[in-house]
């Protein structure tokens, strides 16, 4: 039974060694003066549902691909590089379902404890409306129009003001870091459910 393992272990490991071998013979003549293949060449196994292929990197650009399912040969049709890229890529770097749920619910977890009083101090603010949708804008360009909308905010905006100048005033300089920081905000959760319905897309290999 051991003789056997070994004997298997030997015949898996001279396949390799001779896969690895015809690389090397393949790859040298593309190498130009001065790069060596021990130092220069890297090579990435890839093997999906359609064979098995060998990604070129030649001083860290990819240079070609190898289909190594029968006998070596250069795979130079872009359409079938395309493929077969995609797919390794794919099940090679791509989150999995379970990953990409976990981190979705993290994030979602997240906007749920936000809460009323981010809703509250946003609307007193005249950064938003009741509604959560944008209202106005708090910059030095507008003198922090958003707070002077709202009768409160614009009260307690003159009484925290160091100088005449209104945006001397602690309150208007912490609206404009939280207006900055909010923004953020929505643009990131915007571009963050976008990705996730990309990728979620990309990981359908079958087109």
């Amino acid at each position: 039974m051991r003789k056997g393992i070994l004997l298997l272990s030997l015949l898996v490991l001279a396949s390799f060694l001779q896969a690895q071998l015809n690389v090397t013979e393949f790859v040298t003549p593309y190498l130009y003066k001065g790069e060596n293949y021990s130092r220069d060449v890297g090579v990435v196994d890839a093997k999906i549902s359609s064979g098995n292929y060998s990604i070129v990197i030649i001083n860290n650009e990819y240079t070609f691909l190898l289909n190594m399912s029968d006998r070596i040969e250069m795979v130079e049709n872009q359409a079938n590089i395309d493929s077969v890229l995609r797919q390794y890529y794919t099940t090679a770097t791509y989150p999995t379902h379970a990953e990409l749920n976990s981190l979705n619910s993290s994030f979602q977890f997240f906007l749920a404890s936000r809460g009323l009083e981010e809703a509250d101090c946003l609307v007193v603010t005249g950064l938003e409306n009741p509604d959560r949708s944008p209202r106005l804008t708090c910059t030095a360009a507008n003198i922090c129009e958003s707070c002077q909308a709202v009768p409160v905010c614009r009260d307690v905006m003159k009484g925290t003001q160091q100088t005449p100048d209104p945006m001397s005033s602690s309150l208007v300089q912490a609206i404009v870091v939280m207006s900055v920081d909010f923004s953020l905000i929505r643009g990131n959760t915007s571009v963050f459910n976008s990705q996730m319905a990309s990728i979620g897309n990309s990981t359908d290999v079958s087109a």
